[in-house]
Parts: C-alpha cells; sequence; structure tokens
C-alpha cells in the first residue's frame, strides 16, 4: 500500500515523511480501528482512508516521530472508526425497516403516478385558491370545510340559497378554468 501513497506525492521530502509516518503508525492505527470496529477489512478501510486524509495535510505535520503527529493520527483513526460504526448501524437499522416491509405497503407505478398528479392538482388549487378574494374564499371554506348546509350559509350572507348556488358554482368554474389551462400545459 505504501507504494501506491508514494506514487501519489510528488515532493521527495514529503515522500520521506509520509514513509516515516506510514512506518512508525500503520501498525497502531489498524489496531486501533480493529479494536472500535471488530472487523479487519473495516479497520484497513478506516486507516486508508486515514492516510488520504494525512496526504492532504501533509505540509502541517511537522516531525513523524512526534507526540503530536502520533496524537493525530489516533484521532483520525478514532473519528473515521465511530463513523463507520455509526454508518454501519444506520445501514442496518434501514435493513431492517425493510425486512418489515411488507408489500402492501409498496405503492405500483400507477399508483404513484396518481398520487403526485393528485399533490400536484392541490398545490394549484391552493395556489388559485389563495388568488381568490376573501369574501370567495370564505364562501368555499364554509360550505366545504365546515360542512354548513347551503341554506345557513345563504342566511349568513342574507342571499338566496339559488344566489348561494350560482356564487359557489361561479367560484369553481373559475377554478376549473385554470386547472385546464394547467393540464393544457402539461
Amino acid at each position: 500500500m505504501l507504494a501506491f501513497y508514494i506514487s501519489i506525492i510528488d515532493d521527495p521530502n514529503d515522500i520521506d515523511k509520509f514513509t516515516m509516518i506510514y512506518e512508525l503508525h500503520s501498525g497502531m492505527m489498524f489496531q486501533l480501528a480493529k479494536k472500535i470496529l471488530q472487523d479487519e477489512a473495516l479497520a484497513e478501510d478506516v486507516v486508508h482512508e486515514t492516510f488520504l486524509y494525512v496526504l492532504k495535510r501533509l505540509g502541517s505535520i511537522e516531525s513523524a516521530e512526534s507526540v503530536q503527529t502520533k496524537s493525530f493520527l489516533l484521532t483520525i483513526v478514532k473519528h473515521k472508526s465511530i463513523s463507520f460504526c455509526r454508518s454501519r448501524q444506520r445501514e442496518g437499522r434501514a435493513i431492517q425497516r425493510m425486512g418489515e416491509t411488507t408489500s402492501a405497503d409498496l405503492f405500483s407505478t400507477d399508483e404513484l403516478i396518481q398520487r403526485l398528479e393528485e399533490k400536484e392538482i392541490r398545490a394549484v388549487l391552493l395556489k388559485e385558491f389563495l388568488k381568490l378574494d376573501p369574501e370567495e374564499q370564505n364562501l368555499l371554506k364554509l360550505f366545504y370545510f365546515s360542512k354548513l348546509k347551503a341554506e345557513d350559509i345563504a342566511a349568513l350572507y342574507k342571499v338566496s340559497k339559488k344566489t348561494f348556488y350560482n356564487r359557489l358554482h361561479k367560484i369553481l368554474d373559475k377554478l376549473k378554468i385554470v386547472l385546464k389551462e394547467e393540464s393544457s400545459l402539461e
């Protein structure tokens, strides 16, 4: 592996420094990663990622033998190992959730398309609803969301039931026109 890392380095002085870092600390780094991860292959991956990180920071490392360098390397290995553990836990939970998912929980392509279309229609309707004047919005809210009877809403507005229905249909016709325009644009 050392040959791979050296092939990336251009400066001969950096090659010597990196070689010394690798020879002095790679065993200790591997042991720490293996202790945390309980897996040799993952420990090798962590050490490899750590050395790639070190290559980027090689200029900031003063001496391969210093306590600071050792501490720096062990800290990186520790953090990368913990990150791997967390990642594996998330993957495990996701796999478990997938195993608990039944075919009834999954949607067919047609169902997904239908749901997306319905969502788009609701978004357009909401946008157009907000463009209506406040009285028209209120009338629709009272009729469709408050579940008041037409007679009660007509009495509230002091109009006949027929006038109320005429206003309601006029508002709905506005919305239908907008929906038709939206669907023709697609």
